[in-house]
C-alpha cells in the first residue's frame, strides 16, 4: 500500500474539554494557550475529559491506510501567543496514539510565525513541501482549522508544487452536530485568480499551459475548444486545424460568438485562393503575436518559415512536381534542380556564383526572381527576402542576417535578446504585410483570445 501524507493547521476548535465550564466545551480564545498547557501538564487526570473535534472525520477515513499525520501549530512570543495552539497540538498527538495507534504523528511548530502574514507562511509550508512532500506519495490536506491566511497559504503551496493526481483536499462539514467529511472546492476568488492566469497565459500565447490549467479547471467547452484550435495553428498543424474544426462543426457557443466572422480568416478562403498563401499569412499572424511580446527568437524562427513556406509553394506552381506537399521531398527536388537548371542554368550560376549542388533556398529564390511569371509585386518581395538571406548581397551585416540567427537558435541555441525585426526586417515585415493583407487589429491570436475571455 502506498504512503498516505496527511497535512492538517490546527485551530481552537480542533479539541472540546467537557466539565470545565466551558462554552460548549470550547476553551476560550484569549487563555487557550494556557488552559491547553495546563491540561497537557494533567493529561493523565483529564485525558477522558478531553475530545477530538473535526478530526475524526478524516482520521476515521484513513485508519488503517499507512498514514502519516502532520499538525501544524504555533508558536508565538507574548503578547501574541493567547491563541497558540503548540499545547493542543501535543494532546491531541496522545488522543490519536490512543486511539488511532497506526497513524503515525508528526507536529509541526510554526515558531515565531506570524500566522496573519501569508509571506511567512507560504515561505515555511514551501519549505517543508519541498522536504517532505517531493517524493510520489499521496498528499491529502484536511481544512480543520488555523486562520484563513493559514488555510489560504498551504493550499496555495500544495496546488503549486503538488500533481493534481497526488492532491486531495477536504473539509469537515458541520451537518446536526457531526462533522462530514466533504471534498474541498475552489473558493470564488480562488477561481477568479485562476481564470485570471488561464486568461494571462492565452494573452502571452502560451496555449499549452492555459489548456491544461482550463481542463483542470473543467471550464467552458467553448473556451477549450478555442485553446484546442489555437495550439493547432500556433503550431502550423493548418491541415489537423481545417479537418477537424470545421466552421459548421465548432461549439454552438463559439459559432454564435460576436467575433465569429473574424475568425474565419483562420481558415482558407478567397483572399488565399493558393494554400500557401494561406499558410504564409497565419505564420505571419504568428511571427506578430510574438514580436508584441518581445519573443524575438521565436520571431527570427518564425519569420524565416515564412519565406521558405512561400518560396516553396510559389516554386511548385511553376515546376512539374508539387514539392509543397511531396513525401519524398529529396528524391523530388533533384528531379525540380535537373528541370529549372535545363531552363535558367546560366541565370542561376551567375547570380549564385558557386556550383549548384542542392535546392537550396536561395537557389529557389534565384529562380523565382528571374521567372517570367512572377508579377512585379512578387519579385518585388523575392527581392525583399533576398536582403535578409546570407548568400545574396546586402546592407544588413552578414551575421544578422535571418538565416543566420535562425541557425543559431536552432543549432546553437543562441538566442535573440534585441528587436532586430524592427533594427534589419522593417523592409520585409512591411513588404509581407502589404502582400498578405495583415490586419494588426485582426491578428487571429488576438481574435481567439478575445472570445475565449467572453466564455472566462
Amino acid at each position: 500500500m502506498s504512503k498516505t501524507i496527511l497535512l492538517s493547521n490546527l485551530g481552537n476548535r480542533n479539541i472540546r474539554v467537557k466539565n470545565k465550564e466551558y462554552k460548549d466545551d470550547f476553551i476560550p480564545n484569549k487563555k487557550f494557550r494556557e488552559e491547553t498547557e495546563t491540561l497537557l501538564n494533567n493529561y493523565e487526570n483529564e485525558k477522558d475529559n478531553i475530545e477530538l473535534n473535526i478530526l475524526p472525520s478524516i482520521l476515521d477515513e484513513y485508519k488503517g491506510k499507512n498514514v502519516t499525520l502532520y499538525l501544524f501549530c504555533t508558536n508565538q512570543t507574548e503578547p501574541n501567543n493567547k491563541q497558540d495552539t503548540l499545547f493542543e497540538a501535543q494532546i491531541i498527538a496522545k488522543k490519536i496514539e490512543e486511539n488511532y495507534s497506526d497513524i503515525e504523528v508528526y507536529i509541526e511548530e510554526l515558531k515565531e510565525i506570524n500566522p496573519t502574514n501569508e509571506e511567512e507562511l507560504i515561505s515555511v509550508y514551501t519549505m517543508f513541501t519541498k522536504r517532505y512532500l517531493q517524493n510520489e506519495c499521496q498528499i491529502v490536506y484536511y481544512d480543520s482549522g488555523g486562520t484563513p491566511q493559514q488555510k489560504n497559504s498551504i493550499r496555495s503551496v500544495l496546488e503549486f508544487y503538488i500533481a493534481p493526481e497526488r492532491l486531495n483536499q477536504y473539509y469537515g462539514a458541520n451537518e446536526n452536530g457531526n462533522t462530514v467529511l466533504r471534498k474541498l472546492e475552489r473558493s470564488a476568488s480562488e477561481e477568479l485568480k485562476l481564470k485570471r492566469q488561464v486568461r494571462n497565459l492565452m494573452n502571452t500565447y502560451h496555449y499549452s499551459s492555459s489548456l491544461v490549467l482550463a481542463e483542470d479547471m473543467n471550464l467552458s467547452k467553448p473556451l477549450i475548444q478555442l485553446n484546442r484550435m489555437a495550439i493547432l495553428l500556433w503550431n502550423n498543424l493548418q491541415n489537423d486545424f481545417k479537418n477537424k474544426y470545421e466552421i459548421h462543426r465548432l461549439n454552438k457557443g463559439v459559432k454564435s460568438h460576436p467575433k465569429i466572422d473574424d475568425f474565419k480568416i483562420a481558415y482558407p478562403n478567397e483572399k488565399f485562393d493558393l494554400y500557401y498563401e494561406y499558410k504564409s499569412f497565419l505564420l505571419l499572424n504568428k511571427f506578430h503575436a510574438q514580436n508584441e511580446i518581445n519573443n524575438y527568437s521565436g520571431a527570427v524562427l518564425t519569420l524565416q518559415q515564412i519565406i521558405e513556406t512561400y518560396t516553396l509553394g510559389r516554386l511548385s506552381e511553376l515546376v512539374s512536381i508539387d514539392l509543397a506537399n511531396s513525401k519524398r521531398y529529396h528524391i523530388d527536388s533533384e528531379t525540380v534542380l535537373d528541370e529549372i537548371m535545363k531552363e535558367f542554368s546560366t541565370e542561376i550560376k551567375n547570380e549564385y556564383g558557386k556550383t549548384v549542388k542542392s535546392l537550396s533556398l536561395p537557389i529557389q529564390l534565384i529562380y523565382l526572381g528571374i521567372h517570367p511569371d512572377l508579377t512585379e509585386e512578387e519579385k518585388s518581395l523575392i527581392d525583399e527576402f533576398k536582403k535578409v538571406i546570407s548568400t545574396f548581397k546586402s546592407p544588413i551585416l552578414n551575421n544578422q542576417r535571418l538565416d543566420v540567427l535562425r541557425n543559431a537558435i536552432a543549432h546553437r541555441g543562441k538566442g535573440v535578446t534585441e528587436n532586430v525585426i524592427d533594427k534589419y526586417y522593417k523592409d520585409l515585415v512591411e513588404k509581407l504585410d502589404t502582400y498578405l493583407e495583415y490586419d494588426s487589429s485582426n491578428n487571429i491570436y488576438d481574435i481567439i483570445n478575445e472570445m475565449a475571455a467572453d466564455f472566462l
